[in-house]
C-alpha cells in the first residue's frame, strides 16, 4: 500500500515524492486518498499586497489605534465592501494579519525596533575608511575605537559599537570570499 512507503517520512519532504502504484487496479484511487488524507492539503503561503494591507490598515484603523478586539463580524463587511481586492484572504487570515499588526504597534510604542535598518553608503564607507588599517592587518578594531568613530561622525549616531564591529565583520568575510572566487 502507498502509505508503507510514505510512513516516516515529513509532511515536507513527503509532498515532493511522487508514487507510481504498481498495479491499475481500483484500489489506485483509494490508495491516492489515503496519500492525500496523510499528507493534508498544502497551498503556498501568498505575501499581502501593498493594496490589501492598505485598505485593511484604512479600514481598521481605531481597532488598530485603540487596541480593541475586531469582531468578525466586521472583517466579512470588510471582505464584502473590498471583494476584488480580498477575494483570496479569509476571515481568518485578515484576523490573523491583523493580530500581527496590533503588535508590531504595541512593539513600536514600546521602542522596539521591528526591522533593523540597512546600512546606507555613506555609513559603509565611513566604516571603511576608518577601519582600513585593521583590514590590511587581518585584526580587528576595538570598541573602544568604534565608540571614538560613533562619537565623530553623526550619521552613526543610531548604531552600537557592537553593530558596527558585526558589520566590519561581515564586510571582511564577502571580502575574502570574492577574492577567493577570483
Amino acid at each position: 500500500m502507498a502509505l508503507k512507503k510514505l510512513r516516516g517520512l515529513r509532511k515536507s519532504s513527503a509532498e515532493d515524492v511522487e508514487y507510481q502504484p504498481e498495479s491499475n487496479s481500483e484500489d489506485d484511487e483509494l490508495d491516492q486518498r489515503l496519500i492525500k488524507s496523510f499528507l493534508g492539503k498544502f497551498k503556498k503561503r501568498k505575501l499581502w499586497s501593498s493594496d490589501e494591507k492598505y485598505v485593511t490598515r484604512t479600514y481598521f484603523k481605531d481597532e488598530l489605534a485603540n487596541d480593541t478586539y475586531i469582531h468578525s463580524d466586521k472583517i466579512l463587511k470588510l471582505k464584502s465592501k473590498y471583494n476584488e481586492i480580498l477575494k483570496n484572504r479569509s476571515v481568518p487570515m485578515i484576523k490573523q494579519w491583523l493580530e500581527r499588526e496590533k503588535n508590531a504597534i504595541k512593539e513600536q510604542a514600546d521602542g522596539v525596533n521591528a526591522k533593523r535598518s540597512r546600512y546606507s553608503s555613506m555609513e559603509r564607507e565611513i566604516l571603511e575608511r576608518s577601519t582600513e588599517k585593521h583590514s590590511f592587518d587581518g585584526s580587528e578594531p576595538s570598541l573602544a575605537e568604534l565608540e571614538e568613530l560613533i562619537e565623530e561622525h553623526d550619521v552613526l549616531k543610531h548604531r552600537s559599537a557592537d553593530s558596527l564591529l558585526r558589520k566590519f565583520r561581515y564586510m571582511q568575510r564577502k571580502s575574502k570570499e570574492c577574492e577567493e572566487k577570483k
